[in-house]
């Protein structure tokens, strides 16, 4: 896991590699972005330069201990759930639903 900062950009990030983009079925790809909605909550799965990452980011000048000691069990837990709930641990919002945009109306 690592902590990344930028005062000049009042910005922060944990990121963690979890594999190779490589690795990546279609399904799990599809499976990665439904938890980023749902299951994933303030952290999310990510991919750069050809590694899937979990990953945290937030303003580092809000940043309070409570929502940063947050942010590394949600990191943490994104990678020990890859591949099986790819949730945060935390809570979920929402629920699995086959279609999330029903009853909203069209854009």
């Amino acid at each position: 896991m690592v902590i990344l900062t930028s005062e000049t950009h009042d910005r922060m990030r944990i990121i963690a590699p979890i594999a190779s983009e490589d690795t990546l079925t279609d399904e799990q790809r599809k499976e990665l972005l439904a938890a980023n909605f749902s299951s994933a909550l303030d952290g999310r799965y990510a991919v750069s330069n050809g590694v899937i990452f979990a990953a945290f980011l937030h303003p580092l000048s809000t940043l309070d201990e409570s929502e940063f000691k947050s942010a590394l069990r949600q990191v943490s837990a994104l990678v020990a759930n890859y591949g099986g709930s790819y949730s945060s641990g935390e809570i979920q919002f929402g629920a699995q639903q086959e279609d999330p945009l029903q009853g909203l109306p069209e854009i």
